[in-house]
This record gives structure tokens, C-alpha cells and sequence, in this order.
């Protein structure tokens, strides 16, 4: 029998999207699919060319998984979106379960590029002389082949068995937004603690030591402030774009109507696509590491 007749979404109610609610969303998803693409696509060929440069970091292979999950998004993702919300009868059975594939082995692919991102971030904080021994580029690879692998197996689980994953998905996607978010807001705290405690050298320094330059602390300053920053701005984006589509599906989960579910499902996908956009100018184009790759490129193409 074919997969896509036992697909759980083609047996229940349909219920289209309210015809301006789905023109604006499909106009910021259609935005959001062609930004995505080229700043993912950016992020992606940067990362490729680092080498030529200067010697690739572990984050730079997890950022490469984070922003390739992103891109595929943009490109598979999105475009099978936009006529699902703007459909005023019910798509194709083979249609509706290609969205569903892609949609989820992106997420899956995501959420777990984020995660280990995040771990990877805290071991280094927490325990940099560790981190610096044991932590190899190869293991970061083994790490990448890892997501893809979990990504690929939730695309399976969805074609076999849509029913079963459309109960358990949003606990997992939970679990590891969680964790991901624990670790966030445990890395702002060590940091904090961090630079306390390098405050307090600096002025014990000066104190003892008139001579020391006085530049020092401002420069400590500044480097906290803009490491704050950027946690702030990783956790207030992931919190603002991922957590609503966490609570709609638990909530679904546990109370929810599966009509009414259906129909208000993309629209928090549509949301998450605003996190891919804006990844990779958290995670990368902001650093002066990255600045530098895009400067040298540019003398190399049109000052030679």
C-alpha cells in the first residue's frame, strides 16, 4: 500500500489558513526563503575558504552543520511552504508528506547543530585547558556526520510512521531546545563570573602597580560587554522564534485539535525561518575573524 494514503495529516479535516493571514505569511516566507539562502550560502562558502587563511576552529564545523541545515531550508523547505498556505483545498497526499520530510529533517538537523554549538561553546568556557586537549577538529566532523545522521533518521520515522512521530517530535524538539537554552544561560553565567573575577585582578594590578596602563580595564570592559551582547542576542532570538513553535506542538500534543493544528502549524515554521536568517550574522559575519576572510577575499578577486 502506498506510504502517503497512511500519511496521518491526509485523513483529518482541512481547514485552510484565513486568506490575508496566509498572503502575509507566504510574502514573508517567500523574504525570508531568498535571505536565508544567501547569507546561509555565504556563511557556507566563507567557512570553505578560512583555510586559505588561517586555521579553521572547531565552532567553524558546527556552524557549517548549523548553516547547511538553514540553507536547505530556504531552499527545500520554504518553497513546498508557500503553496500549502495559500492551497484553499487539501494538497496532494505525495506533496503533503514531502513537506513534512523536509521540514522535520531540518528541524531535527537544526535544533541539533544549535545544541551542540551551545555545548561546544560551554566546554570551551567551562573548561578550556580540556577543550584544548581532547576536543579535535576530527571529533567536530564526527559531531557533523552525527546531526545528519539523527536528521535523516527522523525523515524516515516520518515516512513510515507520521502518527507515532507527530506525537513524539514535539517532546523531543523540546528536550533539546531546553538543554540548548540551560546551556546558554550557563555560559552568560560563567562569563559573568569570568570577567568579575578578571575586574578584580585588573584593578589589584593597578593598585599595586601605578605604572600599568590604565587602558587595560577599558579594554576588558569592552570585551565583556560585547560577549554579553552576543549571548543576549543568541538567547533572545532563539527563545523569540523557537519557543512558540514549542508550545503550539506540545500543547497539541496534550490538548490539541488536530484540524486546528494543521492549519496554524506553517506559520510557526515560518517563524523559525526567521532564526535561519539571522544565524549566521549571530554566529559568524559579526566576528572580526570572519571580517577579515571577506576583506582578504575582496583584495584577492578585484585588487590582484
Amino acid at each position: 500500500m502506498d506510504n502517503t494514503s497512511r500519511y496521518w495529516v491526509d485523513r483529518v479535516k482541512y481547514a485552510p489558513m484565513p486568506w490575508a493571514i496566509a498572503i502575509i505569511t507566504s510574502v514573508l516566507s517567500s523574504i525570508l526563503a531568498l535571505v536565508g539562502t544567501l547569507t546561509n550560502g555565504l556563511v557556507m562558502y566563507l567557512i570553505t575558504q578560512i583555510k586559505r587563511f588561517q586555521q579553521i576552529q572547531n565552532m567553524d564545523i558546527l556552524i557549517l552543520s548549523l548553516c547547511l541545515s538553514d540553507f536547505v531550508s530556504s531552499v527545500a523547505v520554504q518553497p513546498q511552504l508557500i503553496p500549502r498556505i495559500l492551497a484553499r483545498s487539501r494538497i496532494p497526499a505525495g506533496q503533503s508528506l514531502s513537506l513534512h520530510i523536509t521540514s522535520h529533517f531540518t528541524l531535527t538537523s537544526g535544533s541539533l547543530s544549535l545544541l551542540c554549538i551551545t555545548f561546544n561553546r560551554y566546554l570551551s568556557v567551562k573548561f578550556p585547558f580540556y577543550y584544548a586537549n581532547h576536543i579535535t577538529e576530527m571529533k567536530m566532523y564526527g559531531c557533523l556526520v552525527t546531526i545528519f545522521s539523527a536528521a535523516v533518521g527522523m525523515a524516515v520515522w516520518v515516512y513510515f510512521d507520521g502518527q507515532s512521530e507527530s506525537a513524539k517530535f514535539p517532546i523531543i524538539i523540546s528536550v533539546i531546545f531546553s538543554l540548548t537554552l540551560i546551556l546558554q544561560i550557563m555560559i552568560f553565567v560563567i562569563i559573568q563570573a569570568q570577567n568579575r573575577n578578571l575586574r578584580r585582578q585588573i584593578v589589584a594590578v593597578q593598585h599595586n602597580q601605578s605604572d600599568i596602563p590604565v587602558h587595560m580595564t577599558r579594554q576588558s570592559n569592552i570585551q565583556r560587554a560585547k560577549t554579553n551582547r552576543t549571548i543576549l542576542y543568541i538567547c533572545a532570538v532563539f527563545i523569540a522564534t523557537w519557543l512558540p513553535s514549542i508550545i503550539f506542538r506540545v500543547y497539541y500534543v496534550f490538548h490539541g485539535n488536530v484540524t486546528f493544528y494543521i492549519q496554524w502549524l506553517h506559520i510557526f515554521n515560518v517563524v523559525i525561518q526567521i532564526h535561519s536568517c539571522i544565524n549566521p550574522w549571530l554566529y559568524t559575519l559579526r566576528t572580526s575573524r570572519v571580517k577579515q576572510v571577506l576583506i582578504r577575499i575582496y583584495r584577492r578577486e578585484y585588487h590582484q
